[in-house]
């Protein structure tokens, strides 16, 4: 069992906005519309558009009204300066995890509304700053949102993909006041260096790479990259909150996506486009079930697709028979007043609204075509979760300490029997925690094996490595499930070269 490095960041330029509405609703699931004509299910999706454009003004308006006369009393000065000093990181995410690539001190930049990075290999990535968007939609510590770009060429001129990256959430107002000061919570440090630029290209691989040999689907489709600086997922609505004297913040994650989507639409070409991935890892993954359904909304002329890579994050008992990652869902939910998945969400009680941001819960009522593309031993999930208290590479050798082949163990997952499993006295871990890490990994396979099967519109690709996202990484055209790599089964499914019941569930 091999353990998977991971790696995610970002690069630059500009756009203005316009004041295009975007709805948040969601298409009914396959199901209900099966029978019906596709001018009835687009005249469907314009009614909820209609509906829910007045529930979104409805929204806006109280929230202007609560935050407008605090941000006059309370508003830093911090939120307005754009050449104060700040602290500059790049990062790799790992997935949810961050580590840091490089420090220094510098100048933040101005609130500039395109910001341009040339990248060795002569695709250049342009970072576009949202500046005066119509959602007054802001970054934690205030700065605008904004979203990297790369122009698609040749067949990819109306294709596109817009991939959410990851690093995890703030669950509480003061975490969220630290991330603010980070390349997480604010769009000021991304600024155009030339080792920054180096940094971004050793990214920029796997799905997200421009080249043909590397990535032979989608090397020429238009790429976006949102900035993902709200710490809510993308979801939050709670908007503006003082958190002492001194220190504000912004909790603005589902109106970023809006005035994205807006921009995209407006001034992009994404109002054209003849196909759309959504695809996203990690927290970004995770993203993709809320707003995949309202993407196909926007665009019914577009075939639209959506991809969840290292974001099956499990509602699950920990080894402590604690259920810590709920926990955390509920704080982020509450704090960031977000829903996930808008008909998740209205399918719920307030209380009970936080289930829509686990995929168990919520991929049920997304109704458009989605592939879950997870490890059944998520390094991420399982240290959020608990399972194991060791660091990522303990978790490798704790797995493999284990005698048993990897179809023995694949059978002791699906039946949750570890009576051909012997253990060796000098493990990292002992012999409970191997059978609870054991235990969230066929916990996850029957989660997935049920929906693929309830639902003709999922389809899934479970690994049996220690990782977590998949998509981003070179490695995704040698990794192998029953000889397919990530590679061919991500492009068999986009375009259905293998519609087969076998190709729609492949794991270990």
């Amino acid at each position: 069992m091999t353990a998977l490095a991971s790696a995610r960041s970002t690069s630059s330029t500009s756009g203005t906005t316009t004041s295009n509405r975007i709805s948040t609703g969601n298409s009914p699931g396959a199901g209900e519309d099966a029978s019906r004509s596709p001018g009835a299910h687009r005249t469907d999706r314009a009614d909820r558009a209609d509906r829910e454009d007045r529930e979104d003004r409805e929204d806006e308006a109280q929230r202007t009204t609560t935050t407008t006369s605090r941000e006059r009393r309370a508003r830093l000065g911090r939120h307005g300066t754009a050449t104060m000093p700040c602290v500059v990181w790049s990062f790799f995410l790992v997935g949810g995890l961050l580590s840091v690539l490089g420090l220094a001190a510098a100048p933040c930049a101005a609130d500039d509304t395109v910001r341009e990075w040339s990248m060795p290999e002569g695709k250049n990535l342009t970072l576009h700053v949202l500046a005066d968007n119509p959602y007054g939609a802001k970054c934690l510590d205030g700065s605008p949102p904004g979203y990297f770009f790369r122009r698609g060429s040749g067949a990819g001129k109306q294709a596109w993909h817009i991939f959410l990256p990851g690093g995890g959430w703030c669950a509480s107002a003061d975490d969220c006041a630290a991330r603010a000061s980070t390349a997480m919570g604010s769009t000021r440090p991304w600024t155009p260096r030339r080792k920054s630029a180096r940094r971004l290209a050793v990214l920029f691989k796997g799905i997200l790479s421009p080249t043909r040999r590397r990535n032979p689907n989608f090397h020429d489709w238009n790429l976006v990259v949102p900035l993902y600086c709200d710490g809510g997922g993308y979801a939050g609505r709670a908007g503006w909150r003082q958190v002492n004297e001194s220190t504000s913040i912004y909790m603005d994650g589902w109106r970023i996506m809006k005035a994205v989507l807006s921009d995209l639409m407006d001034q992009r070409g994404l109002k054209s486009a003849t196909q759309v991935l959504l695809s996203g890892c990690s927290a970004g993954g995770q993203a993709v079930v809320m707003l995949c359904d309202q993407v196909e909304t926007l665009l019914p002329s577009a075939t639209v697709k959506c991809l969840m890579d290292g974001g099956f994050f499990l509602d699950a008992r920990d080894r402590n028979d604690k259920l810590r990652f709920r926990s955390l869902v509920q704080r982020i939910a509450s704090l960031h007043q977000a829903t996930g998945n808008a008909r998740c969400g209205r399918a719920h009680e307030d209380e009970e609204k936080w289930r829509c941001f686990f995929p168990q819960y919520s991929l049920g009522y997304v109704a458009s075509t989605i592939f879950v593309v997870n490890p059944l031993f998520d390094y991420a999930a399982l240290s959020i979760g608990n399972q194991l208290p060791n660091k990522t590479s303990s978790i490798a050798r704790c797995l493999h300490d284990l005698t048993v082949d990897m179809p023995s163990l694949t059978e002791s997952i699906r039946n949750n029997s570890w009576s051909n499993m012997t253990y060796k006295e000098n493990s990292p871990c002992s012999e409970d925690e191997q059978k609870a890490v054991l235990t969230v990994a066929g916990v996850m396979y029957n989660e997935v094996k049920a929906l693929v099967k309830k639902e003709r519109r999922v389809a899934a690709y479970l690994l049996d490595t220690v990782a977590h996202c998949s998509t981003v990484y070179s490695s995704w055209s040698k990794i192998r499930v029953n000889g397919v790599t990530v590679r061919k089964a991500i492009g068999n499914w986009y375009f259905d070269s293998d519609g087969s019941d076998e190709s729609r569930f492949l794991h270990p």
